[in-house]
């Protein structure tokens, strides 16, 4: 009978080879990193020690022209309703929350003008504020807002030139900032949050040519053309719809460092709407650090 060629090979094969050859065949691919590793060092760093809240929650109107200014009323509702439920949900897993505020409305943001615009409510008028910050109670002070604001500006640039892997990150803050923020959060662990909602005016609406396109980009009769135009197009409605984006970050604030952010951004939905901010959202910002 006329041997294989394989087995012709594998006649020559030394014991040790063969050896060798079998655990090469049974061995499993290296782990993907997802992680959980860093992830569950870093619970088991914050167990039992208390962590404070602090940020910025924001609602700016879009509307046709260089109009855009920010809606006072809604940025304050949202806020109360983002803070209360992401402290409770803290709370339920058990850690104690010294402190917890959000005592800026859009500190910073640059989308309407310089100085931004504010309207106390829907009918009102837009007028210039008449300070830096827009903040959310008569007692919140210049210093504190000014804090805030730097905050949030070194955790936002460190989110942007991260690569995605999971590692600490140090922060553009000065050891003076550091100290006044323990100082403030009674805690080295500070939980800093932002969200910027949208809310596209009917004019700019309509004059866009409406906000909905239910086409399915991912319809296989589309050719490569047809359905980088189809993208285009709703990336085009986005940008018409109301939409809100969050970033939730933990910060170490005795090292100075970024430990973990989720950035979650154009969420459609009604960026105003207090009951978008609610358990199920602070589940979800908090995920995957606490599940």
């Amino acid at each position: 009978m006329t041997r294989t060629a394989p087995a012709i090979r594998l006649r020559h094969l030394t014991a040790a080879g063969l050896i060798g050859l079998l655990q090469a065949c049974a061995s499993t691919p290296e782990p993907v990193d997802d992680g959980s590793d860093y992830l569950a060092a870093e619970r088991a760093r914050v167990a039992g020690l208390p962590q404070a809240i602090l940020g910025d929650a924001c609602v700016v109107r879009d509307v046709s022209g260089s109009g855009d200014h920010v809606l006072r009323q809604q940025s304050l509702n949202i806020s109360d309703a983002a803070l209360g439920s992401l402290r409770q949900r803290l709370q339920d897993k058990g850690i104690a929350v010294p402190q917890a505020a959000l005592p800026t409305a859009c500190a910073g943001i640059g989308r309407v003008g310089e100085p931004p615009r504010v309207a106390p409510t829907w009918e009102a008028d837009a007028s210039e504020l008449d300070t830096r910050y827009l903040t959310t109670s008569d007692s919140v002070n210049e210093g504190t807002a000014g804090l805030n604001h730097r905050l949030l500006g070194a955790v936002g640039q460190a989110i942007k030139t991260a690569d995605g892997d999971y590692k600490r990150r140090k922060l553009n803050l000065t050891d003076d900032d550091l100290a006044a923020a323990r100082d403030w959060a009674g805690a080295d662990t500070l939980w800093l949050l932002r969200i910027e909602g949208i809310d596209v005016s009917a004019t700019k609406v309509f004059f866009a040519g409406g906000n909905t396109n239910d086409q399915d980009c991912g319809d296989r009769r589309l050719d490569a053309r047809q359905r980088l135009r189809c993208e285009q197009r709703q990336e085009d409605a986005l940008r018409n719809s109301d939409r809100f984006s969050y970033t939730l970050a933990l910060v170490d604030l005795g090292s100075g460092e970024l430990v973990w952010y989720n950035n979650t951004r154009n969420v459609p939905g009604r960026p105003y709407e207090p009951s978008n901010f609610g358990s199920v959202w602070a589940q979800r910002a908090l995920s995957p650090f606490y599940e």
